[in-house]
């Protein structure tokens, strides 16, 4: 709840997927969860984290075998997450640079690191819309490039390059349906 929200004309119109889609993509573990190493790697990429060797730096993950580090933006430290199997024996908070662990953790909240996460519905209306703009484009370099992207989003792996077709996404949201009852400023 906010009182007022100041911002920039352009940031006040800036596609956002709702409040509630956004919700719905936070994920809380436990020690003695059971989820697939996989399952946690796919859910963070669905997120908008990134896939990396080494954590070294928030929205970022990393999986080793049983073990999957990830930092999410709220967090102090990274966290590491030891699975026997499919089911979460320990978490632990780490420090970057010595690898050490410095706090055990029961429970933790992994939020997401992208403001746009797409539906498959989402994603299928928006595919539809390229689809009848890309039919008439004569122009094989411009239709190449495009159907890429196509693609891309298809996979259901948005970035921040795909923004551009996010022109032709009807049930976005905006800064404003977070801040219902602020007073608006634009600057």
């Amino acid at each position: 709840d906010y009182d007022i929200c100041i911002t920039h004309a352009i940031a006040s119109v800036r596609k956002l997927s709702h409040p509630q889609t956004l919700q719905e993509e936070i994920i809380t573990l436990a020690v003695g969860q059971e989820i697939a190493p996989e399952v946690l790697a796919k859910k963070l990429h669905k997120m908008g984290y990134t896939r990396v060797k080494y954590v070294e730096q928030p929205f970022t993950y990393a999986l080793r075998g049983g073990v999957c580090d990830v930092y999410s933006i709220q967090m102090n430290q990274p966290l590491r997450i030891e699975f026997f199997d499919v089911e979460i024996e320990s978490m632990r908070s780490f420090d970057i640079d010595s690898q050490r662990s410095d706090a055990v953790h029961e429970t933790a909240t992994l939020v997401f690191a992208n403001d746009v996460i797409l539906n498959e519905t989402e994603i299928s209306e928006i595919v539809a819309a390229i689809d009848s703009r890309l039919a008439p484009i004569k122009d094989e370099e411009l239709r190449n490039n495009v159907e890429l992207k196509r693609e891309t989003l298809l996979m259901g792996e948005y970035d921040a390059t795909l923004y551009p077709f996010l022109g032709l996404w009807e049930g976005y949201a905006t800064i404003y349906d977070y801040v219902k009852d602020a007073q608006r400023v634009l600057s």
